[in-house]
């Protein structure tokens, strides 16, 4: 077998709502509201599509990769133009003018 018997059951309890750090799967929640849609609503399921559409998001991220790819996409475009660009945080902690919490720390 690819997977131990662990593996499986751990598969299957996750998929059943339980999370891999808590108790309930991050997305769990929005999969009850979108299930509890789909129960009241047997006949109309149209009426339940922002709730799939939230589910899914939830599930793969694909809206939030896309803006995330837009913004990064007009920041190059800025930058090959000459315009001015805001420093990224990373940026702005390597050069420290931006402190991240607990760093400095006195042992």
């Amino acid at each position: 077998f690819l997977f131990s018997v662990e593996s499986r059951q751990a598969a299957c309890a996750m998929a059943s709502g339980f999370g891999t750090k808590n108790a309930i799967g991050r997305c769990y929640p929005i999969y009850q509201e979108f299930s509890d849609c789909l129960a009241q609503n047997a006949a109309d399921k149209s009426q339940c599509l922002e709730f799939r559409e939230d589910y899914f998001e939830c599930l793969h991220h694909n809206k939030e990769m896309t803006r995330i790819n837009a913004v990064l996409a007009e920041r190059e475009h800025k930058m090959k133009v000459g315009e001015t660009v805001p420093t990224t945080i990373a940026q702005d902690a390597a050069c420290g003018a931006f402190k991240l919490p607990f760093t400095n720390l006195k042992k």
